[in-house]
């Protein structure tokens, strides 16, 4: 279904969003009372404010039904039968937009999953009303509506406000306001700029501006009064990084199990500043944590791997004999050594200490060789060799 069907005259099943008044019911636009009157069904928050505003502009809607955070998911299959009469549907809330921190964004995405029409009449915000008399930056803001109530998650959104360089709008009810004031001083400090807006477009509509200090002492002396909408100035950048910031974030790494080379190397990239400074301060830590104390195992660790390799790689590049010495392997005790034509094996230590293979094990082909006891089979303890003619007199002794 396109896009036009939105745009251009209307059809019919459309769920129509309705924004209503904020506070000044004088702000209810003519597109919206025309859209009250066709609807067949109007969802709302609450009847009894619903049925004020409704005969404010004078309109006598045919059914109101209760829409609200609780009750919105299972209205979904009575507004779609509505709809499927080729009857229209309104959403408004007790005040501004539907599906802005108000009930309407599940039955949106019902309808157009439906395949249904999704309209709206634009009228009331009240993020947007701060924001644009706030003073603050409006080409880039963020909206954050109702911040969590407590627990990790209210933590993290606090921490993503805090860093956040976009201006900030929330929402805060009356009897949270003083508290997440507090939470928002403590985490994007004392003196960011801020904008506390209550009673919106209403007779005693207040803007009060200052600093996050300042506003938390206002709440404490004046006291909370209506909902609130908090406009933050965004974050400032970050200057170049000082030695508490490096000591700190060092800290913090290394008490996350890293050595001290991983410490200074990660906090050289995240903070960009010089290898020779972070490794400076890190040395000048008055107590190591178990990190730094557990480094010198690993570079032990370090060592016999490298000791390991490089007896591996010796033993690859060993040069080889003279070709006139023919080389056999001959194998002792299940191990395979290499020996020139004419020489015993070399007799080296086992493990543990034990004696290596004596010379006198090495036997000509041509004697018999011998057997284990109770055994036709030789045994595989014994080696043998064969000399070649062009196999030098000098070892054959």
């Amino acid at each position: 279904m396109s896009d036009a069907t939105n745009t251009g005259e209307r059809g019919p099943g459309r769920l129509v969003l309705v924004a209503t008044p904020i506070g000044n019911l004088g702000d209810l636009p003519p597109r919206a009372v025309d859209a009250l009157r066709s609807a067949a069904l109007v969802c709302c928050e609450d009847t009894r404010r619903t049925g004020k505003l409704l005969q404010h502009a004078g309109v006598r809607a045919e059914r109101l039904a209760v829409t609200n955070e609780h009750t919105e998911h299972a209205r979904i299959a009575e507004v779609l039968d509505v709809l499927a009469s080729g009857r229209d549907v309104a959403v408004v809330t007790d005040a501004g937009t539907p599906g802005i921190s108000d009930p309407g964004e599940r039955l949106v995405r019902a309808v157009v999953g439906a395949g249904g029409i999704v309209s709206a009449v634009p009228g009331p915000a009240a993020l947007v009303m701060a924001l644009v008399v706030s003073g603050f930056d409006t080409t880039r803001f963020v909206f954050e509506g109702f911040l969590p109530r407590s627990g990790g998650d209210r933590s993290r959104r606090l921490a993503d406000v805090a860093s956040e360089p976009r201006t900030v709008v929330l929402y805060e009810a009356p009897h949270r306001i003083e508290r997440t004031i507090t939470d928002l001083a403590a985490v994007c400090g004392a003196d960011r700029p801020v904008l506390l807006a209550r009673e919106l477009t209403k007779l005693h509509e207040e803007l009060w501006r200052g600093t996050l200090a300042e506003a938390a002492a206002r709440m404490t002396e004046v006291g909370p009064r209506g909902e609130y909408v908090v406009v933050l100035a965004g974050a400032p950048p970050e200057g170049p990084a000082d030695d508490d910031r490096i000591r700190a974030e060092l800290v913090h790494e290394m008490d996350r199990g890293h050595t001290r080379k991983a410490a200074v190397a990660t906090v050289t990239a995240s903070l960009g500043v010089s290898k020779r400074r972070a490794f400076d301060i890190a040395t000048a830590l008055p107590d190591a944590p178990s990190s730094i104390r557990t480094s010198t195992e690993s570079h032990a660790h370090d060592r016999v791997r490298r000791d390991r390799e490089h007896r591996t790689q010796r033993s690859v590049l060993r040069p080889r004999p003279h070709p006139d010495q023919r080389v056999e392997h001959v194998r002792v005790r299940h191990r395979r050594v290499a020996c020139r034509a004419g020489q015993a094996p070399p007799v080296r230590k086992g493990r543990r200490g034990r004696a290596g293979v004596p010379a006198e094990r090495c036997q000509r082909r041509d004697q018999p060789r011998r057997t284990r006891p109770g055994s036709s089979a030789p045994s595989r303890a014994y080696a043998t060799t064969t000399w070649s003619d062009s196999t030098p007199t000098s070892c054959r002794s």
